[in-house]
């Protein structure tokens, strides 16, 4: 039988991939208020390739209203190590996003390797991102095919 340590590190360990599945689900639902439910107050973000560090659950949200300008995102979480501190933890997670936008009348599909370093936080029972710094490992940008769709049977 699990003793209670081993046990709580396993609930801790899938309420903090709880918080990373929402967030993507926030991103790709345009649901900022679940995303929002994702950070503290006065979590900070860095989202790196040109964009400034910010501070604060507001100025993170108008961070990452920017998938607002593709017709559609998916984001993929992936690996993930997380080192468990009582009520911290560092967490780094392997994700990978699809983008899809037009330019010029022409669409276009951006891929990318990503990896989120953050430290997360227990505040009132509940975990919580406190601060985030996003890598892009690599990008991939590919123009869409005319496709007459999904195929269906054999």
């Amino acid at each position: 039988m699990a003793d209670a340590s081993a046990l709580q590190q396993l609930i801790d360990r899938a309420a903090i991939r709880d918080v990373m599945v929402r967030y993507a689900r926030g991103l790709d639902r345009r649901d900022f208020d679940l995303v929002r439910t994702c950070f503290t107050a006065d979590a900070t973000a860095d989202y790196g390739a040109g964009a400034q560090k910010v501070h604060g659950i507001d100025r993170i949200i108008e961070t990452v209203q920017v998938v607002e300008r593709f017709q559609f995102t998916m984001h993929f979480m992936g690996d993930q190590i997380i080192d468990l501190h009582d009520d911290r933890a560092d967490v780094e997670t392997y994700a990978k996003d699809h983008l899809r936008y037009t330019v010029d009348g022409k669409e276009y599909d951006m891929t990318g390797g990503l990896r989120y370093v953050d430290q997360f936080v227990r505040q009132d029972g509940e975990w919580r991102i406190a601060a985030r710094v996003m890598h892009t490992d690599w990008r991939r940008l590919d123009p869409v095919a005319d496709s007459p769709g999904p195929v269906l049977g054999p």
